[in-house]
């Protein structure tokens, strides 16, 4: 398990977005998030990027393509490449 699990959050990072956006999904499942970026700089460009990877792993999800636990693990280890 990744530090990221268990860290507090303060923001400066596009990592903690990602992070709590995950665990947000986990406590509103219904809840549909959705975050437009609406500028590019490469903090946006790396969130955008994990916005579709996520988008991606949900839907596989949705259609038992990969179980709750396989989703879960995903989660805890996803990793945040270029920062």
């Amino acid at each position: 398990m990744r530090i990221n699990t268990i860290k507090e959050y303060d923001f400066k990072e596009p990592a903690d977005i990602v992070y709590i956006l995950m665990w947000l999904e986990e406590l509103y499942p219904e809840y549909q998030i959705d975050l437009p970026i609406t500028y590019y700089n490469d903090n946006t460009l790396l969130i955008s990027k994990f916005m579709n990877e996520w988008n991606e792993m949900r839907v596989k999800r949705s259609k038992r393509k990969i179980t709750y636990e396989e989703y879960i693990d995903w989660k805890l280890n996803y990793e945040i490449k270029g920062e």
